[in-house]
C-alpha cells in the first residue's frame, strides 16, 4: 500500500496509508485519524482531518459531504490507539494545514 508523510506544524512527520476512495471496508475499525484530501496521491491537499475511534463508521457517515463541500477524493489513514497521542496529531495537523473546523462533523 502507498503511504505519504504529513508534517505537522511542529515539524513532526506523520505516516498515512492511502487507501481507495471506493472501497470503504479497508478503512481500519480501530481508532485514528483519516485525512480526506485532493490533489494527487503524490500531493496530497488535505480538506478535512478527523479523529474518531471507529474511522470506517466516520468514514461512510462523511465522504459525500467531502467530495460535495470540499472536493475530496483521496483517503489516507494512520491508526492510533492512544487517545492522547492521537489528539496531539489531529491539532498538530490541523494547524500545519490551516484547515477550518466543520460544525457538522463531531470528532471523537
Amino acid at each position: 500500500m502507498a503511504t505519504f508523510s504529513f508534517e505537522g506544524k511542529s515539524h513532526k512527520r506523520y505516516v498515512y496509508i492511502e487507501l481507495p476512495w471506493s472501497e470503504p471496508l479497508k478503512v481500519p475499525l480501530q481508532a485514528g485519524i483519516l485525512i480526506l484530501a485532493a490533489g494527487t496521491s503524490a500531493n496530497p491537499i488535505p480538506k478535512m482531518i478527523i479523529k474518531d475511534i471507529s474511522p470506517r463508521a466516520l468514514f461512510f457517515r462523511i465522504s459525500n459531504l467531502a467530495i460535495a463541500e470540499f472536493g475530496a477524493h483521496l483517503l489516507f489513514v494512520h491508526a492510533e490507539g492512544d487517545s492522547d497521542a492521537r489528539s496531539a496529531e489531529l491539532l498538530d495537523l490541523i494547524a500545519a494545514y490551516h484547515l477550518p473546523v466543520n460544525p457538522r462533523i463531531a470528532p471523537t
